[in-house]
């Protein structure tokens, strides 16, 4: 599996989570636990660990064979 591969299913991964929530909001009846948690996904998962893989890695090489 390619690098890219491994982005590619993370995004995935994180574009499943946006959905759930956004399903979720729109019922009338709120789990503040489940937002919670997609928050607390969304800080660790998508900008800890996600983003910081493009930037460290993805967008260097990138910029380099440009």
């Amino acid at each position: 599996m390619k690098c890219i591969d491994v982005l590619m299913k993370e995004h995935q991964k994180i574009l499943q989570v946006m959905k759930k929530v956004e399903s979720h909001i729109t019922q009338d009846n709120h789990d503040l636990k489940l937002i919670e948690d997609a928050l607390r996904f969304f800080s660790y998962y998508a900008d800890d660990f996600h983003h910081a893989k493009e930037e460290a890695v993805l967008f260097k090489w990138m910029v380099m064979n440009i």
